[in-house]
C-alpha cells in the first residue's frame, strides 16, 4: 500500500515536471515600437513559461520565427517587419515579476533577406 502511494507520488510530480516545462506556450509580456529615419526596433517581453531553455538558439529562432509569422496569441502585430528586434526573455511568470531576464535575443534584418541574431 505504501509502495503504490510512492509510485503514484513520484508519477504525478513527474507528470508535473513535464507540463511545466513542455505543457505551457510562450506569453507575450509587453511590446514596443520605435522607429527613426528609415529604422524600426521592435521591443517584447516574453514568458517562456519554461523551468529551464537548455538550447537557446533553437529558442530564439523559435521566437523570431513566431514574430515573422505573427502567431503569438496575446498580441497581433499589424506594422510591418522591423528592421531590428529585441527580445528580453524570462523564464516564468515569478522571474517575470521580479525582472530577472534569463537572456536576450537580438535580431536584426539587412533588408536584403539575409539577417543574424544574437543570445545574450
Amino acid at each position: 500500500m505504501i509502495r503504490t502511494k510512492k509510485v503514484i507520488l513520484l508519477l504525478a510530480g513527474v507528470a508535473m515536471i513535464c507540463f511545466m516545462q513542455f505543457g505551457r506556450d510562450v506569453k507575450v509580456n509587453s511590446s514596443m515600437r520605435s522607429s527613426g529615419g528609415n529604422n524600426t526596433k521592435e521591443y517584447l517581453n516574453i514568458t517562456a513559461n519554461r523551468i529551464c531553455i537548455i538550447d537557446k538558439e533553437k529558442f530564439a529562432q523559435e521566437i523570431i520565427g513566431r514574430r515573422i509569422e505573427n502567431s503569438y496569441k496575446e498580441i497581433y502585430f499589424t506594422e510591418q517587419y522591423p528592421d531590428e528586434i529585441e527580445v528580453a526573455v524570462y523564464l516564468n511568470w515569478i522571474t517575470w515579476e521580479m525582472r530577472r531576464k534569463a537572456f536576450s535575443i537580438i535580431y536584426e534584418y539587412d533588408g536584403l533577406g539575409s539577417y543574424s541574431f544574437e543570445i545574450k
